[in-house]
Parts: structure tokens; sequence; C-alpha cells
């Protein structure tokens, strides 16, 4: 199984991305307001490729249910499959999480990716070269998509 450990802040969003929102909307759909959906396209396109399936590794995660962050991402018209959110490890970092979900996984993960705005250098620490670093200005970009592909590699 090929594994996208997700953070949205900084990743599914950016403070240099513009998208329409509709400040009508009310609890989940206004959360996934706060989703660019040219930056969920770009996941998508990393999960059309890879056939990754994603595990949250986001803050979101906090106070919500698996079921509630899929529809915020389906909102932004996410297709991917979410099987999972890391586990609250605490006192920990986010990387402690990641891994704790790999162990609680283990040798059912074929390869994995990170992609991530913070915890540099834990993660790269931790897991090198499966740690994608995004900017906060910039969220995800096709140099990362580039990437993710490469590591996880294409369908067969």
């Amino acid at each position: 199984m090929k594994i996208i450990f997700l953070d949205f802040d900084g990743v599914l969003n950016s403070f240099s991305s513009s998208h329409d929102t509709n400040r009508s909307c009310t609890g989940l759909e206004a959360e996934a307001q706060e989703l660019n959906p040219d930056l969920v396209r770009l996941l998508n396109k990393i999960i059309r490729i890879t056939g990754a399936k994603v595990v949250i590794s986001s803050s979101w995660r906090y106070g919500k249910k698996k079921e509630e962050l899929i529809k915020i991402l389906e909102y932004r018209k996410f297709k991917g499959e979410i099987i999972g959110l890391t586990p609250d490890v605490f006192p920990s970092c986010r990387a402690d999480e990641v891994q704790q979900w790999l162990d609680d996984y283990k040798g059912e993960v074929e390869c994995f990716i990170i992609l991530d705005d913070g915890h540099k250098e834990s993660f790269t620490k931790q897991f090198g070269d499966s740690f994608i670093l995004m900017e906060k200005s910039d969220g995800l970009k096709k140099k990362h998509v580039k990437k993710a592909i490469q590591i996880l590699g294409r369908l067969n």
C-alpha cells in the first residue's frame, strides 16, 4: 500500500493562493472554504497516478471524526481514499505520530510520503526523502507533485 501523510494548512491552502469563498457557508462546508481547490486538484493528480491512499496528519484532525474530514475534502472535489488519521501521541511531535501509524501498520506499507509545511528537522531526521516540505506561502506545487510521483511510483 502506498501512503500519503497529509497536512492541510500550508499544503492545501497557502498565503499566496487565491480562491473563491462563499461567506454564506456554515459548518464543515465553511471550513472547506479554507482549502484551495487548485491545490486539491494537484493532490488528486498524485493519487490518480500512484494509487496512493491518504492518512491525515493535519492538526485539523483534532476534535473531528474521519468522516467529517472526508466531507471537508469532498467539498473541494477530493477524489482519493482516506484510510485513517495519525494517532495523537502525547507528548510528541508530528513525526512521532507518523512513525506510530507506520508501526501500527508494519508490513502493509510499500512506500510513503509526508506532505507538510513544518516540522522540517524532525521529519527529515526520521524520514529523509520521504518528507516533502511545502512553503506556507505557496502550498502544494507542481514540483512537489513530480517528487511525490517519483517516490511513490506510478500505478502498474
